[in-house]
């Protein structure tokens, strides 16, 4: 079943037979919000990274998430979904739901090459990739879970770690040759692991430079799945609400932090290019003329290559993440140029107000018979969210809770009451705020309280 709820919301309903009574009943659910797929395509770059967790209520279940990076190099949801179990039907048909939102309207398969996908080689997930659904983007696997793998294939010291790690992050050929040769001389069994190991989907030296992204590891969707964490302990329709509520926040958060950032760059990206502006006093340039440049470094014997006008250098760093390297950077401060004129456009402040700008989830757009019922907060609501007006607050013990109960929340954060049914004396946690319940004088009255960390 395909749900669209004011061109704002695409929800996709699988449903299976029951063998007892033969009439249908759920199976899974996948979820994109247009805010989130309108976002992604106007100022992320085209890296997504997949993951599955379990659902830690009584009926199980398998949560997948699919999540991109921002030009502040911040995780950016774009669809998540419940699924029965994790296998590869499932997976296949999470991937061929989002892969049908990424893409453009009218754009074939033949657009498959400009895509990356970074996977932890979940049950399933890569048959689904690698032979039916998307077998020409890019794959990435996370080296911290491939270095997993090495271990248990019995090379476990510390130095297959540091070799394994220096071929991983190795941006040119000698580099990585060195580094697989250092494996080699510890042991040919761990230099033959690698024999089914395409280099491209584990190092950068391999990776392809669309995506202007160099990272090795999915730490994307595990910071994703930490923020939900506490909401995999609910129903599968409050867990919905509870993880559509949290990333609503967090984009109006990030809109907020957007609009007091002065300069051209996103704040973690000026950082990164600083740093790269203070290695580059271990650089020595030969300026070749206006755009071209011969770079030694200091404290080695290596040389680089620099070409300003193609915006390119042989280490590779620059044309990996569209952030100019020490090489780079030391060859434009003899030019005398702004060095942030040569970040790529996809970090700019512009470019990230892009991803927020009229793209938020409203709180309308609800599938419908959803039993989560919203109403606007009314003006006589107090809430509690002083330390005076919590110290005056009567706690009580939570009576048995046969029905649903009003949760209140501050117009600033959520702006509207919902009701859902809790269990007796149920406290529930969402990190980052975090929600506190306390009782007030009336039995009705629950106060939804506030506190970040």
């Amino acid at each position: 079943m395909n749900l669209k709820l004011g061109q704002h919301l695409r929800v996709i309903l699988g449903q299976s037979v029951d063998n007892v009574d033969g009439k249908p009943k759920f199976q899974r659910w996948y979820i994109c919000w247009k805010a989130y797929i309108d976002g992604f395509k106007n100022a992320c770059r085209k890296l997504v990274t997949v993951d599955g967790c379990h659902l830690k209520s009584k009926r199980g279940g398998q949560l997948l998430v699919a999540v991109g990076i921002d030009p502040n190099n911040n995780i950016f949801p774009i669809a998540y979904g419940v699924v029965e179990v994790e296998n590869k039907n499932s997976w296949e048909w999470f991937l061929s739901h989002l892969y049908e939102d990424l893409r453009d309207n009218g754009e074939d398969d033949d657009g498959q090459d400009d895509w990356t996908f970074m996977l932890d080689k979940q049950k399933g997930l890569i048959e689904a990739f690698m032979l039916d659904i998307l077998p020409n983007v890019e794959h990435r696997f996370c080296v911290r879970h491939l270095h997993e793998n090495f271990k248990r294939a019995g090379f476990k010291e510390k130095t297959y770690k540091d070799a394994l790690w220096s071929a991983a992050t190795s941006t040119t050929t000698q580099y990585f040759e060195d580094a697989m040769d250092r494996i080699k001389k510890l042991d040919p069994e761990a230099y033959a692991w690698f024999d089914d190991k395409d280099p491209s989907q584990w190092s950068r030296l391999h990776f392809k430079t669309a995506p202007m992204c160099d990272v090795l590891l999915n730490n994307m969707c595990e910071m994703f799945k930490s923020i939900i964490l506490d909401a995999r302990d609910n129903t599968i329709l409050t867990l919905m609400s509870m993880v559509k509520d949290l990333i609503m926040v967090r984009m109006q958060c990030n809109r907020d932090k957007a609009e007091q950032w002065v300069g051209k760059l996103c704040p973690k990206i000026r950082k990164r290019l600083l740093d790269c502006v203070k290695a580059a006093s271990d650089c020595m340039p030969i300026k070749s003329d206006r755009t071209h440049f011969q770079v030694f470094s200091r404290s080695t014997t290596n040389q680089s290559v620099v070409d300003l006008e193609k915006r390119c250098c042989t280490c590779r760093k620059w044309q990996l993440t569209g952030i100019p390297c020490k090489h780079v950077c030391a060859s434009i401060r003899l030019n005398g140029d702004n060095i942030e004129h040569f970040v790529d456009e996809c970090y700019t402040v512009n470019n990230y107000k892009k991803k927020t700008r009229k793209h938020n989830v409203r709180k309308s757009e609800l599938v419908e018979d959803e039993p989560v019922h919203y109403e606007p907060v009314q003006d006589e609501l107090v809430h509690n969210t002083t330390q005076e007006s919590r110290a005056n607050t009567p706690r009580q013990p939570l009576g048995p809770l046969t029905s649903g109960v009003s949760i209140r929340a501050p117009p600033p954060m959520f702006g509207f009451v919902y009701e859902i049914p809790f269990k007796p004396l149920t406290r529930v946690a969402m990190r980052p705020p975090t929600v506190f319940f306390t009782q007030g004088k009336k039995f009705a009255n629950i106060v939804l309280e506030i506190r970040a960390f």
